[in-house]
Formats: C-alpha cells, sequence, structure tokens
C-alpha cells in the first residue's frame, strides 16, 4: 500500500536526489543550496506549501508538492501541484495516480475550488494520466517573469 508521509526536514537526504532527477527530466538547472533554501521557507509556511514523499513497501518511489493560492477566476483558494516525481523503476505502477488522488483529497478538506498543474507538452504519458483523472486544458498558456532570485 502506498503512504504519503509528510516531508520535514530530516528527509532531505532522501528528497534531495529525486528533486535533481526531476529537475534534469524536466531540463531545468538544479541547485542543491537553492533548493534546501526554499524547502526551508516551505517548512516555515505549512498554509502555502505542503509536501508529502509516497513510500511503498519501506522504500521512498517519489514525492509529491502541493502549493495553496487565491484566485478571483476560480472562486477563491486553488493550489497547484508544483511537482510530482515517480522514480524511473517505479513508473507505470500507479503510484503519481495514486499521489493524485491523495492530493485531490488533502484539496477537498482545504476547501480548494481548483487544483491546477502544469505538464510539458511533449510529456505524453503525462499528460494521459493528467486527462485520466480529469486534467483538462484551460485553453491558456503559463507564463512566467522572474521578479526576485
Amino acid at each position: 500500500m502506498l503512504q504519503m508521509i509528510p516531508i520535514t526536514p530530516d528527509h532531505w537526504e532522501k528528497l534531495e536526489p529525486m528533486m535533481q532527477a526531476f529537475w534534469a527530466f524536466e531540463r531545468m538547472p538544479f541547485a542543491s543550496d537553492a533548493a534546501l533554501n526554499v524547502w526551508q521557507k516551505a517548512w516555515a509556511h505549512p498554509e502555502l506549501v505542503r509536501g508529502w514523499l509516497l513510500e511503498f513497501e519501506s522504500e521512498t518511489v517519489g514525492y509529491v508538492v502541493l502549493t495553496f493560492g487565491f484566485s478571483l477566476e476560480y472562486n477563491g483558494v486553488d493550489a497547484y501541484i508544483d511537482e510530482l516525481f515517480v522514480k524511473s523503476d517505479f513508473r507505470g505502477q500507479g503510484f503519481a495516480a495514486r499521489a493524485l488522488e491523495f492530493v485531490e483529497a488533502e484539496c477537498r478538506e482545504n476547501k480548494v475550488n481548483t487544483l491546477h498543474l502544469e505538464v510539458d507538452a511533449d510529456n505524453l504519458a503525462a499528460k494521459s494520466l493528467y486527462a485520466k483523472v480529469g486534467f483538462e486544458s484551460s485553453g491558456r498558456e503559463l507564463l512566467s517573469k522572474s521578479i526576485r532570485r
């Protein structure tokens, strides 16, 4: 049975290599010190950011991170799956789908109206999974501008 373990500072040694693998897969530069710094901010603000390790038979198989916001368009509290990663050896076994179910339940419990996520256009496996569990395109593109680094 998949267990969802809240990520704490004690989990950094498990989390950091998975983040590095996820960011490499997404073709994003990864800096361990910067990642730890942002996690320290996250741990200080659980009302904004929560994360869970995916554990199966005493092995960490991945992680998921959920952030909270507020949107007029989406009628109040919304949330964003910021990162969802399953180690390559464990993909295709339903772990990501179960993590998504768990996150959706967390959102319902926290009165979230809309759950968002981002996926690369060429990541067909992820897009297929997300469509199966009810995610659909808003028809818009996410545009970003760095304000502060």
